[in-house]
């Protein structure tokens, strides 16, 4: 039987593969045990990225598990006797199968750097069906026992640049200690094939749950600084992430954030978390699909948090921008027609009205992207573009979570684009039009 007909292998560009694969495979030696090489060099990471971008595994969401199947999948096409399109498709179906068949659950630890306190009412989230949990160090000492002893034992070892090790714990009189007053354990059980992938999920509920946190903080507020930028965003990327198997067991490696962040104890509200929870519970239904409306949101918050975790303003900028190019649709696209959305943007928040003051603002933001993309250029005031332009992002998100019910997916929203600038005649006329076309003598003509 074909093991190729129960993955589904989506390849965008057949011929482009193939001329991969006859490169790497005419290069392509065995040692005396029968092992296959590619001694390539750097040629091989070209390959290998080239065909990560032309094929997709459907039952695969994790890009960096994507990449490593396809590159077992070359190992194993090298063992056959043909290196044909149909073959490599196989050898993925066999090592996609075998990589779904090792499902585990994780229990992922991130650290909140906020209060405990404003949890007290809220303290689960079911953040797209993964469920986050606000947890204080003493239930955590209570559900994990010396497995926490040892993943702090790790995290002190850490030397994550500039002392940052210092950051979660500290070393006292031969005793890990940790840090209490700066923050807060938050605990996420998922379903992986792999502990980066467990890494992976949790990070992204841990991570929407922060930009809506975030959101009520400084939603429609804009900030000026002096001295060395610091992020937007309040509460930040939790600086180690650990996680332990389902027999409560630490598992290694560790992982650690990229972003150099000073960290401090922010305080929020029961207020702040109660209107997180609202705003998530009419996300919980999202179909993770990329079509409807509620994804879409999901999409534009991780965006709205990494544009508030960066404190250098033309990633902000550039985060923020693809916001917009979100909500207009136009994310999807190979070609991105900046008329598009500025138009759309404009629409989605006017409801097609009049806003001169926003479509010149529109404008002069779309010429800093511009001259940001392509001339490299970008204000040295930087600060002040982001304000502007987050001013406008809060107003898209709060226009889409105000038509959410009414416009669930993207299909409704290219219809809204397409008819909200009529004027009352024409929406009359395509009512009427519609009507006639719905009926159902008319339907067979």
């Amino acid at each position: 039987m074909d093991d190729s007909r129960q993955v589904n292998i989506e390849i965008r560009s057949p011929k482009v593969v193939q001329q991969c694969l006859d490169r790497m495979t005419e290069n392509m030696a065995l040692d005396e045990n029968g092992r296959v090489t590619f001694p390539m060099g750097f040629k091989f990471y070209v390959c290998s990225e080239i065909l990560s971008d032309n094929v997709t595994i459907k039952a695969i969401s994790h890009g960096h598990t994507n990449r490593a199947i396809i590159n077992k999948a070359l190992f194993r096409l090298g063992t056959y006797k043909r290196h044909t399109l149909p073959m490599f498709r196989r050898a993925l179906a066999v090592e996609a199968k075998r990589h779904l068949r090792d499902e585990a659950t994780y229990t992922v630890l991130m650290l909140l750097n906020s209060n405990d306190t404003a949890f007290r009412d809220h303290r689960s989230f079911d953040i797209g069906g993964t469920v986050l949990r606000i947890c204080t160090w003493a239930s955590l000492r209570e559900e994990f026992g010396s497995q926490l002893q040892r993943l702090l034992d790790n995290w002190r070892s850490l030397e994550i640049g500039d002392g940052m090790s210092n950051l979660v714990v500290r070393y006292e009189d031969n005793k890990t200690l940790l840090r209490y007053f700066d923050f807060t354990p938050a605990l996420c059980e998922v379903q992986a094939y792999s502990l980066r992938e467990a890494v992976g999920q949790a990070e992204l509920a841990f991570d929407t749950l922060r930009a809506l946190l975030n959101m009520q903080q400084i939603y429609g507020m804009t900030q000026y600084q002096g001295g060395r930028s610091k992020p937007l965003g309040k509460l930040l990327p939790s600086p180690v992430l650990g996680a332990f198997a389902s027999d409560k067991s630490f598992q290694e490696p560790l992982y650690f954030t990229v972003g150099r962040y000073r960290y401090s104890r922010h305080q929020i509200t029961p207020k702040d978390v109660e209107r997180a929870a609202e705003l998530l519970s009419r996300l919980t239904s999202w179909q993770k699909d990329g079509q409807s409306t509620r994804d879409m949101l999901v999409d534009i918050l991780c965006k709205y948090g990494q544009g508030l975790d960066t404190p250098d303003w033309q990633s902000a900028f550039l985060f923020f921008w693809q916001i917009l190019e979100i909500a207009a649709l136009q994310s999807q696209t190979d070609i991105i027609n900046m008329r598009k959305v500025i138009a759309r943007t404009y629409n989605l928040i006017t409801g097609g009205k009049t806003d001169l003051l926003l479509k010149q603002l529109l404008e002069c933001l779309k010429r800093t992207r511009n001259e940001l993309v392509h001339l490299g250029k970008f204000p040295e005031e930087g600060l002040h573009q982001v304000n502007l332009l987050k001013s406008v992002v809060d107003r898209v998100i709060d226009a889409l979570l105000t038509k959410l019910d009414d416009l669930p997916d993207r299909r409704s929203l290219e219809v809204y684009y397409r008819c909200v600038t009529l004027n009352n005649a024409e929406i009359e006329t395509q009512r009427r039009v519609i009507d006639f076309i719905s009926q159902p003598d008319n339907r067979n003509l």
